[in-house]
């Protein structure tokens, strides 16, 4: 795990202990002003971000913060923002030197090295769109619905193991998540099978995920559940109170879903199985803290929450955020106090949450080159064995990347998908901890996968100044903020 160092230069405006300055050391100072009015204007590097009566200054550069006070405070904020420059005194002058001096020599962190042709650890197969369910937000190509040949999934396992994933030590299978998986059984079975068989030849570590929309329970499914998650947590697709699961959770006869969703619950928790939410925000109930308080009720272990991708009806729009944002508010406020009170509880239950990505990019010192793992660490099978960089884009031929028989286009595979590819994005200050938006959305949008979603985009700005904060207020209160790395990374 990497140690989080803060860099922070705090000034101090008292006299004592000080000599006069010479003009040498005048005119040192004068062009530290100079230097800093070019440094600080770079937008692309600074966020300033005032908390109570304190001024915080975070540096993409290395990731770090700098507390600000004294009589520079104001000259920084406007600096960073453009506005004009507030007189400096000879010692803000002195101050702001020292403080040059820190920006001048930050190391830059580096950016990670994701993509590699021998470790794509998360195989996702989908190889069925067969599901109960007709909920109003499901991306499930309705084309696909052929059933994969005899032995495709021995096939993509074996070809996982022998080369794109032959460098990971631990494997993932996710299976059929455009779909309800356990509609499935006996792909799933085969899918185990094939699994014990790899993990006694090959000594490597498999774990298999599926996420179920609770609709199928019959006791074969129930087993497989039991019998495939033992020693991890059942995901469980659940959007809130029932009112608001019901809006778009429903089945293909149009009934809400929420009272089977909750029969499900109840068997896991008889059983001790952990429960995993995953959560769909939609704009008919912008209030994800409502939503967190519910599942918390239901004693759910982990949650995630995320915004219905653009496209649909029920998304997100611009004029949503101002509630959105409130709600998070209660969210970052309450998940603040916890931490305050060195209760890791909350942090430990929302770790995955998708508000937290900047948190894990700050805690662990990792920049984000990326949205997601799109072309990196996850790649995609189809029922026919072609090869998508997400799961989301299956049948579209310009972003199929390969096939079982053929291989991976890695060209195709590893195309530049970062920040940097993406008008817009270069000049944020943000983007190292956001990684650009949604690759789908881009193409719902503007029929371009690289696309910037404004709506995302705006969203992601807020999450990431709400996690600075975070950091800022565990340094405030003398914690260590790199202590959250350990609850990151711990399943």
């Amino acid at each position: 795990m990497s140690t989080l160092s803060i860099r922070a230069a705090t000034t101090d405006t008292s006299n004592q202990g000080r000599t006069r300055l010479d003009p040498n050391h005048q005119a040192a100072q004068t062009g530290a002003v100079k230097t800093g009015m070019g440094i600080l204007k770079d937008a692309s590097r600074f966020k300033a971000i005032r908390r109570n009566d304190a001024l915080w200054l975070f540096d993409e550069r290395d990731l770090g913060f700098h507390a600000i006070d004294g009589g520079i405070a104001d000259f920084i904020l406007a600096a960073v923002e453009g506005e004009p420059l507030p007189p400096l005194s000879n010692d803000d002058r002195e101050a702001l030197s020292l403080l040059m001096d820190e920006l001048e020599t930050a190391d830059e962190l580096p950016a990670p090295q994701y993509r590699s042709n021998t470790r794509i650890g998360n195989l996702k197969l989908a190889l069925s769109n067969r599901c109960p369910s007709a909920c109003a937000y499901c991306f499930r190509p309705g084309e696909s619905a052929s059933r994969p040949r005899e032995g495709i999934i021995r096939d993509a396992l074996r070809v996982m193991v022998e080369d794109f994933g032959s460098d990971s030590d631990v494997l993932c299978v996710s299976f059929n998540l455009t779909s309800e998986p356990l509609a499935d059984l006996e792909q799933l079975g085969e899918l185990e099978r094939v699994t014990a068989e790899l993990r006694k030849e090959t000594g490597k570590k498999f774990t298999i995920y599926f996420c179920t929309s609770g609709l199928v329970q019959s006791e074969e499914a129930k087993e497989a559940i039991y019998r495939t998650l033992e020693g991890y947590r059942l995901p469980v697709s659940i959007d809130g109170p029932r009112d608001v699961h019901d809006r778009y959770r429903r089945d293909a006869f149009g009934r809400g879903t929420y009272d089977r969703v909750m029969a499900l619950v109840a068997w896991a928790k008889d059983r001790n199985l952990s429960l995993e939410a995953q959560a769909v925000l939609t704009r008919s109930y912008p209030y994800p803290h409502l939503v967190l308080e519910h599942l918390l009720d239901l004693d759910f272990d982990s949650v995630s929450m995320k915004p219905v991708r653009a496209g649909f009806e029920s998304a997100i729009r611009e004029d949503d955020l101002p509630v959105l944002e409130e709600s998070y508010d209660h969210y970052f406020e309450a998940l603040e106090s916890a931490l305050l009170r060195d209760d890791t509880a909350l942090l430990d239950i929302l770790k995955h949450d998708y508000a937290l990505r900047p948190l894990w990019k700050l805690a662990l010192k990792v920049k984000a080159e990326s949205r997601c793992i799109w072309g990196t660490s996850h790649i995609v099978m189809d029922a026919c064995g072609d090869f998508y960089p997400c799961d989301s884009v299956i049948g579209d031929a310009a972003l199929r990347c390969g096939s079982l028989d053929g291989g991976i286009d890695f060209a195709k595979f590893h195309a530049d998908v970062s920040w940097r590819a993406r008008e817009g994005c270069q000049a944020c200050w943000a983007r190292t901890l956001c990684g650009g938006t949604c690759y789908v959305n881009g193409l719902a949008l503007a029929g371009n996968h690289l696309a910037i979603d404004p709506v995302e985009c705006a969203l992601t700005k807020y999450f990431a100044e709400r996690c600075i904060g975070l950091m800022i207020s565990l340094i405030e209160s003398g914690r260590n903020p790199s202590s959250i790395g350990e609850i990151l990374l711990a399943y």
